[in-house]
C-alpha cells in the first residue's frame, strides 16, 4: 500500500521537495533534530495547548519523530520535545486531505503543495468526540513542511484561535535517525 500523503496527494506527491518526500514515505521512521516551541500568552490558549498535550514552551528543544505505519494505512506519529511526548494518529479523509486525531478530537487537514515543493496543512473541519466543530470553533493552522538545506526536513506549525489568539507554534528541523 502507498504511504498515507502519497495517497492523499495523488499526483502532487511528485512535486513535494525531496525532504518533505522522503519524511512521509522513506525507510526511516525515526527522525531526530530540534525545534523551537513557543504557546500563545491567553490563558484559553495555554490551556487549550495543554488539554491537547502540546510541548511547553522552549528554545534549541531536542525533538524525535517516530512515524509508525499501520497495515490499515494509517500513521501513528509519536514526537517527543525534550521530556514531553505526544502521539496523534493520521489516517486517510479524501483527496488531498488526511484526518489527525488528537485525543477525543481530530481535524480533517487540506494539503496543498507550493511551487517550492513545499507542503501546506490548513484545518479544514473538525470533531470533538465524534461531533462536528462549528467553523467559528476550528482552530485556523499555518503549517508548512518543506526542505530545510543540507538534507533537512523543515517544519512550521502555527496554530491560533479564533477570538483568542495563538495556541501553539513549534518549528525547526528533523534528519533521519534510523
Amino acid at each position: 500500500m502507498a504511504p498515507l500523503f502519497q495517497r492523499a496527494l495523488g499526483a502532487a506527491w511528485a512535486r513535494l521537495a525531496p525532504p518533505v518526500r522522503a519524511f512521509h514515505a522513506g525507510p526511516a521512521t525515526r527522525f531526530a533534530g530540534e525545534a523551537q516551541v513557543a504557546r500563545g500568552t491567553h490563558a484559553v490558549a495555554r490551556a487549550l495547548a495543554g488539554a491537547f498535550g502540546f510541548p511547553p514552551d522552549g528554545a534549541a528543544v531536542p525533538v524525535t519523530v517516530t512515524v509508525e505505519r499501520t497495515a490499515e494505512g494509517h500513521e501513528r506519529w509519536h514526537r517527543r520535545f525534550g521530556r514531553h511526548a505526544m502521539t496523534t494518529t493520521l489516517a486517510p479523509a479524501g483527496a488531498a486531505r488526511v484526518r489527525e486525531r488528537i485525543g477525543p478530537a481530530s481535524f480533517d487537514l487540506a494539503l496543498d503543495v507550493d511551487a517550492d515543493g513545499a507542503l501546506s496543512l490548513a484545518v479544514a473541519a473538525g470533531r470533538f468526540c465524534g461531533v462536528p466543530l462549528p467553523r467559528p470553533l476550528l482552530p485556523i493552522s499555518d503549517a508548512r513542511e518543506a526542505d530545510g538545506g543540507d538534507g533537512r526536513f523543515a517544519f512550521d506549525i502555527a496554530v491560533r484561535l479564533r477570538l483568542v489568539g495563538p495556541m501553539i507554534r513549534y518549528r525547526g528541523w528533523l534528519v533521519p535517525a534510523d
